[in-house]
């Protein structure tokens, strides 16, 4: 993973950020990793919310893999016994 530190040389090496793919796809991954733990910062109520919505899409897709005799992605099944959700 790029992390600050390689903002930070770049900043003190007088180049643009914006210049070249590789700097765009840090402020990206930047974004993306910093919106990934956001969830941390909600009401509990809010985060199980968002875990419930995110699961039915999860076994969802095991449900269409399922139907195209595709092997199911992790996460993806619904049985109880193989995709374990703690409760509470």
């Amino acid at each position: 993973m790029v992390g600050i530190k390689t903002v930070n040389e770049h900043i003190s090496n007088g180049k643009r950020f914006d210049d070249c793919f590789e700097n765009q796809q840090l402020a990206l991954d930047l974004c993306v990793h910093s919106s990934d733990l956001s969830f941390l910062a909600r009401d509990f109520k809010v985060g199980q919310v968002w875990v419930d919505l995110l699961f039915d899409e999860f076994f969802h897709q095991g449900d269409l893999q399922s139907e195209q005799g595709l092997p199911l992605s992790m996460l993806c099944d619904r049985n109880p016994d193989v995709t374990n959700i703690p409760k509470g």
